[in-house]
């Protein structure tokens, strides 16, 4: 069965679609609507083209904590060639 208009889904695909996963209401839609990949995905599209609200959630800012800071990575060297050296040292 295929939908007559392609700018009314199911809610449950429009409720993926609002969540960014593009895939899942596609499968969601071809099962359903028991439609082949070609027409799910254009009822797809035709809907969100007509709900410009319906966009994939963009990906969120980087938070400072998750960026690595250079200094550790000095730090962490310079303990290294600390205990390497020591380890020279000890071992004459």
């Amino acid at each position: 069965m295929a939908l007559e208009n392609p700018a009314s889904l199911p809610k449950n695909v429009i409720k993926a679609l609002e969540k960014g996963r593009m895939i899942e209401a596609n499968k969601l839609l071809r099962s359903q609507a028991n439609m082949g990949l070609k027409e799910s995905k254009e009822a797809i599209e035709a809907y969100t083209k007509s709900h410009s609200q319906t966009q994939p959630p963009r990906s969120a800012p980087m938070r400072t904590g998750d960026q690595r800071s250079p200094a550790g990575l000095v730090i962490m060297i310079a303990l290294a060639l600390l205990g390497y050296a020591m380890y020279m040292v000890l071992a004459e």
